[in-house]
């Protein structure tokens, strides 16, 4: 059976290391090893640099080696690690174009990570829809609620520049998707458009990407956490939120807007889109649950 290339970057790249690592399991899934480990690292940086807490960042690097959802997908052939690198890649850029100064650059590198989401995986068109979106949304509330710290941040990206880049980079994707790649892109949305909405994938979220039950396919993780183990999971994630949102971390609202989002995707859409799909909700479960379970175990310490 031919199957459409719906990861196109890891199965390209795999041709390209086969020969180094010869023509067994590391020489196939180097490509996804390799951006698992590359993620790991990204994780840790980019939580050092946005929350400027060292522990945090260890935590949240070695929770994600540790999630049993991550772990699947970096030891199979599909796209889902580098969608996550990348769209990692877009949050920072997108961090520091909310910061004072010289923008261009990062306006820049966004659309270079756009176009790497969707080497990586068709899912990213979901993600380039969820993510503008919350942008906007967040961006609209700043503006009729200009006394909300945690929102404050998005007082420095002016519409006309968000308007000028949602304009060009949807044009671009619009033109690739029906232009370029139409005939993969129909075989690809064929698969899933008559399955009816994934309605699943809504408790899905709580359940597989944080370690428990995989809803959406049941028997494709390698692995998965006890019940304590998810329920404490579930505890360190709405602690860590919850304090920062006290905190007017803006990681808080831009989460809670591409929550909401994806959630409205999957209500609404008609289509079967696969949990899997909403990896780029991971890095903020992670960052938030090491947050919390650091600030648990340090009241703990004091008492």
């Amino acid at each position: 059976v031919l199957v459409p290339p719906m990861h196109t970057l890891t199965i390209y790249m795999s041709k390209w290391f086969l020969p180094i690592f010869g023509y067994n399991g590391i020489g196939l899934r180097f490509p996804v090893i390799l951006f698992g480990i590359l993620s790991l690292w990204l994780i840790y940086s980019f939580t050092k640099n946005t929350l400027s807490d060292g522990s945090v960042a260890v935590l949240s690097a070695t929770m994600l080696a540790l999630n049993p959802f991550f772990g699947h997908y970096s030891h199979e052939l599909r796209g889902y690690p580098s969608l996550f690198f990348f769209a990692l890649c877009s949050y920072y850029c997108f961090l520091r174009l909310i910061q004072p100064g010289k923008k261009t650059l990062f306006w820049i590198l966004l659309f270079l990570s756009f176009v790497g989401c969707y080497l990586a995986n068709f899912a990213a068109l979901m993600f380039f829809a969820v993510f503008l979106a919350a942008i906007w949304i967040l961006r609209i509330l700043i503006k009729f609620y200009p006394d909300l710290e945690s929102l404050s941040p998005a007082k420095n990206i002016s519409f006309a520049s968000l308007f000028k880049y949602s304009l060009t980079t949807t044009l671009f994707f619009v033109w690739v998707v029906f232009e370029v790649d139409q005939n993969i892109f129909n075989k690809s949305a064929n698969v899933y458009t008559d399955w009816g909405g994934n309605y699943i994938a809504i408790p899905d979220i709580f359940s597989a990407f944080f370690g428990y039950k995989y809803l959406d396919d049941p028997r494709s993780l390698l692995y998965n956490y006890p019940f304590f183990i998810w329920l404490c999971s579930i505890i360190f994630f709405g602690y860590g939120g919850y304090t920062l949102l006290k905190k007017k971390s803006f990681l808080v609202p831009l989460f809670t807007a591409l929550l909401g989002m994806t959630i409205s995707v999957y209500a609404l859409s008609g289509i079967w889109v696969p949990v899997r799909s909403a990896i780029y909700l991971l890095p903020f479960i992670v960052i938030f649950q090491s947050y919390g379970l650091k600030e648990i175990a340090s009241k703990l310490s004091i008492r």
